[in-house]
């Protein structure tokens, strides 16, 4: 798709590809100087074309200083906006061959004016796409009532892909077009936060539908059978504490996005912190080893008991779901001067080296799929409650050799 603007840049923009005409190479179009006799003006009005007179003409060598003056003026109008817009803009001609372009436009696809200047503008598309590129170019050049915007993904010169959003308009000479002026936002961002969003709607919906599917059952099942079932029971409360799970994570997301958490620091002990957190952890009825290395005097910090509960039992549990049943899981507690240490590894699956560097993030699931990982925030949720304390959490892997999950709390 041609690279064009995803929005109007404004009434300059515009003025620039009506009354301007095309110019050097790498600069923005300019006024045509055909002859040192004559001065050729467009305009959006009419084309006024004014013969070089005598200049013992004192009313016509006035005019023509005017003009010239305004002309300048306006030249340099449109320099500013094209050299300082954070649009990348480019021109090109009806074949598709580049004219000019801004440093904007050389900064979105890694390009030097001499790299993009006088190449066609398929240049930014990755190289099977080229073709297409050039084909939609011509049928929106000749088409009368083109469409407002584009989205493409284009390619930057050093191999990453794009999303970008565009939006053309039209140098018009004599009725006909001359020339393309493009302007060209970078959306990659956008586009992923939509993909985001759409994957977690996907997800959520999911997530709640399962546990509420399974207490239809169970519950339509002692229904029928109008007597006390045990396991109908428990398999309630099971699904019943794994929506509790769910649509607690989204309100922490609210809060946490909203500006909302407010710790609640007070001097506590960090090792009697993880000794909560590993006795919430075995009354749930694992049959992992949990076995805990800390010394035997406390580590004092100020910290907010409840988050750190929090962040520790969410550690421990996805050590507990991704080990092997009776495998064994360590918890280690250590100290400096400056600051409290947390570390909980596991000898299960291990973390793929590709999935490390985004598993904290917001919805991201990047685990066998075979396991269930819920909505993807709980790592996220971890991290920002320990960012909040102004701590650090990372992960160290290797696939199918276990991981280790690490808290840094400054005391």
């Amino acid at each position: 798709m041609p690279a064009i603007l995803t929005r109007t840049v404004g009434s300059p923009l515009r003025q620039l590809t009506r009354s301007s005409t095309i110019g050097a190479c790498g600069h923005p179009p300019r006024r045509t100087d055909d002859s040192a006799g004559e001065w050729e003006i467009s305009t959006t009005e009419s084309l006024t074309t004014i013969d070089r007179a005598d200049a013992s003409q004192p009313a016509i060598a006035s005019e023509r200083h005017a003009i010239e003056s305004a002309l300048r003026e306006s030249e340099e109008r449109f320099r500013a906006v094209w050299e300082a817009t954070t649009e990348a803009m480019a021109l090109s001609d009806p074949d598709g061959t580049v004219i000019a372009v801004n440093p904007a436009y050389c900064a979105l696809y890694g390009l030097t004016p001499e790299q993009a200047v006088g190449q066609s503008f398929a240049i930014i598309f990755p190289e099977e796409a080229r073709a297409a590129a050039v084909e939609q170019y011509h049928a929106v050049f000749a088409d009368p009532d083109p469409p407002p915007s584009y989205e493409s993904l284009v390619q930057h010169a050093d191999g990453s892909e794009r999303f970008v959003e565009a939006r053309a308009d039209f140098h018009v000479r004599d009725g006909q077009r001359v020339a393309m002026i493009s302007a060209i936002r970078d959306i990659t961002e956008r586009k992923r936060a939509e993909r985001m969003q759409q994957d977690f709607i996907a997800m959520a919906s999911h997530d709640l539908l399962t546990p509420v599917t399974v207490l239809r059952a169970r519950a339509q099942l002692l229904q029928r059978r109008q007597t006390y079932d045990e396991a109908s029971v428990a398999s309630i409360l099971e699904q019943a504490s794994r929506m509790e799970r769910l649509i607690t994570d989204l309100r922490e997301l609210v809060r946490l996005e909203g500006g909302r958490l407010r710790l609640r620091r007070e001097p506590v002990d960090l090792v009697e912190i993880v000794h909560e957190a590993l006795t919430r952890a075995r009354t749930q009825g694992t049959e992992h080893t949990l076995h805990l290395e800390a010394p035997r005097v406390s580590i004092v910090g100020s910290w907010d008991r409840d988050r750190l509960g929090q962040v520790l039992d969410n550690l421990i549990g996805n050590a507990i779901k991704y080990s092997p049943a009776g495998g064994e899981i360590a918890i280690r507690v250590e100290a400096t001067d400056a600051e409290g240490l947390v570390g909980i590894e596991d000898h299960g699956i291990g973390i793929a080296s590709d999935v490390l560097p985004r598993l904290f993030e917001r919805f991201y699931q990047g685990q066998d799929p075979g396991v269930s990982t819920g909505l993807g925030l709980g790592l996220y949720i971890a991290r920002m409650l320990v960012e909040a304390h102004g701590g650090r959490i990372w992960a160290e892997s290797e696939p199918g050799l276990g991981s280790t999950f690490v808290i840094s709390l400054p005391r």
